[in-house]
């Protein structure tokens, strides 16, 4: 992973990328780390572009000089599997400074609007979403209406992930093969 502080970022910021691992109908997390490496105090404000998608926490708050803070970003339940896997700039994370005695109900959007005389950084966050195999390979098996409870226990899988490769467990795949080789027959 490359550094995320440029020379005149206030914020450093981690992961610059989202990734979102994609299941149907279940809410899904990540983290992003803001960090202030600064002799400064940094207000900041997380905005996305689909507010009806992500729950931000905290969305906005003030970072003491020499602090981090971690931002848990949400993906609310999707009914259906995103046209788009990666979009570019859903995440804007505004930061500027602010003097010692700022208060956090004090944090307004007029703060971070670069025609203001605050010094006003702007990073954008792309999110990627990882839709994995065994997904489109449990839906394959809901289409043969006939099958088996066995061939239904299929549809749990088990992944171990290794340097961000998803390694499926080898049992749950054998058990995929016999419900697909079921699904023919029907």
């Amino acid at each position: 992973i490359s550094s995320c502080l440029e020379e005149d970022d206030m914020l450093g910021i981690e992961p610059l990328k989202l990734h979102f691992p994609f299941a149907l109908n279940k809410q899904m997390s990540c983290e992003i780390q803001l960090t202030n490496e600064t002799d400064s105090y940094i207000a900041f404000n997380v905005q996305n572009m689909s507010p009806k998608s992500y729950n931000t926490q905290p969305q906005k708050d003030i970072m003491p000089p020499r602090s981090k803070c971690n931002i848990e970003i949400t993906l609310q339940a999707q009914g259906n599997v995103p046209i788009d896997m990666q979009r570019a700039n859903e995440f804007v994370v505004w930061s500027t400074k602010v003097n010692d005695g700022i208060a956090f109900e004090d944090i307004t959007k007029s703060m971070f609007i670069k025609e203001t005389v605050n010094v006003v950084d702007e990073v954008n966050l792309d999110v990627v979403f990882d839709v994995s195999g065994p997904q489109e390979a449990s839906d394959k098996i809901s289409e043969g209406n006939a099958l088996t409870d066995r061939a239904n226990e299929s549809t749990v899988w088990t992944k171990v992930m290794i340097d961000g490769l998803a390694i499926e467990d080898i049992t749950t795949n054998k058990l995929i093969k016999e419900a697909d080789t079921m699904v023919d027959e029907v």
